[in-house]
């Protein structure tokens, strides 16, 4: 998050519930810093109790109501998602095989990029951003995104 602000730019995380239970310090700053928090469900899963109890936590770090969950396809997620009148998100995977041959490939404006959280990815976050702002692309939270 640090290397989020220093660039000022601003992110969506997903996060799990249970992982917001658990680092409610963490995911305080990482909304400080003027960052989205979306729900990725509670322990991986998205039924609908799950969904609301993450949406309540993200409510108590954020003081707005969530709108996004994010799932890869899977129909049960779409619909849980649904049923709680969430838009739920599926972002371009950019892994830590070839990151700049992905990120090349898969910029353009309004696209939606999802980066794992894993070292590589925090050790190459800095330069990624630079790229993608040095190819004239502006890095923004979901929400400003769809406001946009």
């Amino acid at each position: 998050i640090k290397i989020l602000k220093n660039n000022n730019t601003e992110a969506t995380f997903f996060i799990d519930g249970n992982f917001i239970e658990s680092n409610k310090e963490l995911v305080q700053k990482i909304n400080d810093y003027g960052n989205y928090i979306g729900n990725l469900g509670y322990n991986e899963k998205y039924d609908s109790v799950k969904l609301k109890y993450t949406n309540s936590l993200i409510y108590q770090i954020g003081k707005y109501k969530n709108k996004y969950c994010y799932s890869d396809d899977n129909n049960d997620i779409l619909n849980n998602c649904k049923k709680e009148n969430m838009y739920t998100i599926k972002g371009i995977n950019i892994n830590s095989n070839n990151v700049y041959a992905n990120l090349k490939n898969n910029l353009s404006n309004g696209k939606i990029l999802r980066f794992n959280t894993d070292n590589y990815t925090v050790n190459n976050l800095d330069l990624m951003i630079k790229y993608i702002k040095q190819k004239g692309y502006k890095i923004t939270s979901l929400d400003n995104l769809i406001k946009e």
